[in-house]
């Protein structure tokens, strides 16, 4: 048995008639039957008054289900859109009305004014937001590609998909960190990788592994951009009696990067150890 309302309740009440909760282990006053923990009038009890069996006494009776032939109306009923009065407020399908748009596109997202109807026109569907209904693959939710189309109407486009590129004036295949694009594609100078800390001069990137007497473009001779200079030769010699290996050494100190000194070429046996073989004054000491 479905649960009856209070309204039967005040309707035993109305009728002068006892009115009690009733238990298993009780009985209800004699002119009365159990319906539901309560204690009704025997003439509200049959089938007479509640012929649709949603436990709603008629109105005929004193009750308030205003159609007493079909369940799916009553008091606490929720309404549907269904051309009936639900819930017996004297309103037809209030609150189920919808919004529905014209999809032109056949996506399943439409846009423009909304038709409010009940039930749903045909042609139109419940979602909108579509910024493009002649296009079936943009709508809110799809996914979005690399293409130059706001594919999920956010606002944004080739958002997440796009590779950003970097400025690359020298083209070393390095750019400028500070200065770049979102493109799906790699435009004209333009290139993939970033980190080039003199984008003026081609000999200065990332991974540059070579030595340069003169500075970079930048002004220093950090030619591998890793923030540091390097000296392509950093022992000092004096000579070369105390060598164990054969390999070039300044003759005195080690020159800065880009200045001039002796650079010694040492040679080593194990019969005579390490020798000169050959002295170049001048020479500019060499960086990255």
């Amino acid at each position: 048995m479905r649960a009856r309302g209070t309204v039967l309740a005040a309707v035993a009440l109305a009728a002068g008639t006892a009115s009690c909760e009733a238990t298993l282990d009780e009985e209800c006053p004699p002119g009365t039957t159990p319906r539901l923990s309560l204690c009704v009038p025997d003439r509200l009890a049959g089938e007479n008054c509640d012929a649709d069996r949603d436990d709603f006494p008629a109105a005929a009776c004193g009750g308030d289900d205003c159609d007493d032939a079909d369940g799916r109306v009553h008091p606490r009923a929720a309404e549907a859109c269904d051309g009936l009065d639900n819930d017996c407020d004297g309103s037809t399908d209030e609150g189920a009305i919808g919004a529905w748009y014209g999809d032109g596109d056949g996506d399943g997202a439409g846009a423009g004014v909304a038709t409010l109807a009940c039930p749903p026109p045909a042609g139109l569907v419940a979602v909108t937001g579509d910024c493009n209904d002649g296009a079936p693959d943009v709508l809110p939710g799809a996914t979005e590609t690399c293409d130059g189309r706001d594919e999920d109407c956010d606002g944004f486009t080739d958002e997440g998909v796009a590779h950003r590129f970097y400025r690359d004036t020298d083209d070393d295949d390095f750019g400028d960190p500070t200065d770049f694009v979102d493109a799906c594609a790699l435009p004209a100078g333009f290139a993939s990788a970033s980190f080039d800390c003199a984008d003026a001069d081609a000999d200065a990137h990332p991974g540059q592994d070579l030595f340069f007497g003169e500075p970079a473009a930048s002004g220093g001779f950090d030619y591998d951009c890793d923030g540091r200079e390097l000296s392509s030769h950093d022992n000092p010699a004096g000579d070369c009696s105390a060598c164990t290996a054969p390999g070039e050494r300044w003759l005195d100190a080690v020159p800065a990067c880009g200045e001039s000194g002796t650079l010694l070429q040492c040679a080593w046996s194990s019969g005579t150890g390490c020798t000169e073989t050959r002295r170049w004054p001048g020479t500019r000491q060499e960086c990255r």
